[in-house]
Order: structure tokens, then C-alpha cells, then sequence
């Protein structure tokens, strides 16, 4: 199962990251190709995303865990949906701590099961998988900038 972890110090308060990462409301200002969020819930939202050729993808995000301030996570809803060609599940995870001077600790990390011959092509997804991570916590860093 691919797994890609990466992490950054932010130099924002925590309480300020989590109004960020913590709200799905707020996921289309650092998500990668995050166009908007739509239905959230309790349970969860739906992600809308823009393919590399401009078609908006809607994507249905099931909640796992959300630990008010320090950690939430979420799921892709493969079945019955384009996804569940390549993925047999993708979660989400956002994980928060203090750092010195006032600053964020943010770990993101994606794990994704394969399905069919999509399993073969683990360092390829695991590449990608930390390029779309390193890209959010960019966007979350200019996010909290302009903040």
C-alpha cells in the first residue's frame, strides 16, 4: 500500500492552522486542483477537483477522525464512482503540533490501496502522492500568509 508522508514547521499559531486544515470549507485555498467544497457534513463533503484537462471531478470525501486542533482525516468514496478503477481506498490525514516560537508542526499523509494492474505502479503513485502533498502544504503556507 503506497503510504507518503511529508511534513513542515508553518510560522502561524496552531489555532490558526486548524481554522485552515480543520474547516473542509476552507480545503479549495490549499488543496491541490481543489476548485471547491460542496455538502459538508458531519460525515463528510465532496470535493470538487479540476482535471489537468479543465473537467471538474466531483470526489466524495467520507470523514475517519477529526481531534478538535490537532488531527482530522478523511477517505475517498471509491465504490461506484470513476475512482474505483485504480483505488481500493485513499485516507487523508492532517496532523498538528506546537512547534517553537509560536509556530505549526503540519504532518500530511496519504495512503492509497491499489486495485487491478494500478497495483504495479507503486513508486510511480507514491511520487505523486508526495508531489500533490508537498504542493498543499505549499498552498497552506501562502494561505496562512495572506491570512
Amino acid at each position: 500500500m503506497p503510504k507518503v508522508r511529508v511534513r513542515r514547521t508553518l510560522a502561524a499559531p496552531p489555532a490558526a492552522v486548524w481554522a485552515m486544515v480543520g474547516d473542509p470549507h476552507r480545503l479549495a485555498r490549499w488543496w491541490p486542483r481543489a476548485a471547491r467544497v460542496e455538502d459538508v457534513s458531519g460525515r463528510g463533503f465532496t470535493l470538487v477537483l479540476t482535471s489537468s484537462r479543465g473537467r471538474e471531478v466531483r470526489a466524495d470525501q467520507r470523514m475517519l477522525a477529526v481531534e478538535r486542533g490537532r488531527r482530522c482525516a478523511w477517505a475517498l468514496q471509491t465504490e461506484g464512482t470513476p475512482f474505483a478503477n485504480v483505488f481500493a481506498s485513499s485516507e487523508t490525514e492532517v496532523r498538528l503540533g506546537p512547534a517553537a516560537d509560536g509556530a505549526t508542526d503540519v504532518e500530511l499523509e496519504l495512503r492509497q490501496k491499489m486495485r487491478g494492474g494500478a497495483r504495479l505502479g507503486g513508486p510511480l503513485v507514491r511520487r505523486a502522492g508526495r508531489r500533490e502533498l508537498r504542493s498543499a502544504l505549499d498552498a497552506l503556507e501562502e494561505a496562512l500568509a495572506g491570512a
